[in-house]
């Protein structure tokens, strides 16, 4: 990344997480930055915590997206939050699909290397989680003790994968 940011210890790192996925959103990127093959889509779904202790990430995407084609054949993503004043750009890369041409541009975004991983990072991002993949499964039916969730946000049965990233780098821009 460019010297415009900075990184965090995750040890001493505090987010208000709820919000920043639930009510903001951000933008999961991935594919590789040096060929010049990536993607990214709007996440509005996700957890972040602690597991096989290290910091992770885990993201949540249907099956039909295209940038799950990224995760499965690559082994990295990055999360990148915008300031809540680009919100159309967070939104325009929910709606739209990167098949459709280069999603970056489109939206008015710059890709950015990434320091420890090879997808790309958004360069107006204020902050950006680097996280190498290190598992991946799918929402079962059978695992759901409610199934109302089920009936209400998987009608077409079109379960999410989960893929689980171990936070490797956390970097703020620098204000």
């Amino acid at each position: 990344m460019t010297d415009e940011f900075r990184d965090l210890d995750p040890k001493n790192f505090c987010f208000d997480l709820f919000h920043s996925i639930g009510d903001r959103a951000m933008l999961l990127s991935v594919g590789d930055f040096s060929s010049g093959r990536f993607n990214t889509m709007t996440v509005s779904w996700g957890l972040m915590g602690v597991i096989w202790g290290a910091p992770a990430a885990e993201v949540v995407v249907r099956p039909q997206r295209y940038s799950r084609e990224f995760l499965e054949e690559t082994d990295s993503f990055t999360l990148s939050l915008l300031p809540e004043a680009v919100h159309d750009k967070i939104a325009f890369c929910g709606a739209h699909s990167g098949r459709e041409g280069d999603k970056f541009a489109s939206a008015g975004l710059t890709p950015m290397r990434s320091e420890q991983v090879d997808a790309p990072a958004v360069a107006e991002a204020e902050m950006v989680f680097e996280c190498k993949i290190q598992y991946v499964d799918h929402f079962r039916p059978r695992s759901f003790h409610d199934r109302s969730v089920i009936r209400k946000w998987y009608p077409e049965r079109d379960f999410h994968l989960r893929f689980l990233g171990r936070i490797v780098r956390i970097a703020e821009r620098v204000r």
